[in-house]
C-alpha cells in the first residue's frame, strides 16, 4: 500500500506520461525518489547515450529508456552511495478502450536491461505500473 505522498508521485508521473508524446509507442515516466522527493525524472526516448550500453537487451537497445534516464539524470545530482537509499517510480500511460476513460495505466515493470542497471546501482525500491491498475512494488 502506498503512502498519500507516493501516490502524489505516481499521480504526477501519470500526467507527465499522460501528456509525453509516445516512444515506440509507449508513454513512460520514471523518478528516482529521495524521502519522497523527487530527485530526476527519466522519459522513453530513441536518443541512444553511452550510458545504456553496459545494460542494453542486445546490440540494437541502445535507446534511453525512462528507468536509465531517471537513474543517468539523478547522479548529475546526487552520488551512487545516495542513490541505494532512493526509490524509482516507473509509469506507463496508455490510451483506454473503454468510453469515457482517456488514459489508463498499462504495465511498466523494467525489461530485463534496466533491472541490470537497477541493481548496479542498488536502488532501494522499485514501484511501477500495471495493466491492472496497480502499483506494485519489487
Amino acid at each position: 500500500m502506498l503512502t498519500d505522498k507516493q501516490n502524489k508521485i505516481v499521480s504526477t508521473l501519470f500526467l507527465m506520461a499522460s501528456d509525453h508524446e509516445s516512444t515506440a509507442n509507449a508513454k513512460i515516466v520514471a523518478a528516482v525518489v529521495y524521502k519522497n522527493q523527487i530527485i530526476s525524472y527519466g522519459f522513453n526516448s530513441m536518443k541512444s547515450h553511452p550510458f545504456v550500453i553496459p545494460y542494453q537487451k542486445n546490440e540494437d537497445a541502445i535507446y534511453l529508456h525512462a528507468e536509465t534516464d531517471a537513474i543517468k539524470n539523478a547522479l548529475k545530482r546526487i552520488s551512487v552511495e545516495h542513490l541505494t537509499k532512493c526509490d524509482l517510480f516507473i509509469v506507463r500511460a496508455k490510451h483506454a478502450y473503454s468510453k469515457g476513460k482517456k488514459m489508463r495505466y498499462g504495465m511498466a515493470k523494467p525489461c530485463n536491461g534496466c533491472a541490470r542497471c537497477i541493481t548496479a546501482f542498488g536502488v532501494s525500491s522499485v514501484y511501477y505500473s500495471t495493466e491492472d491498475q496497480k502499483i506494485e512494488c519489487m
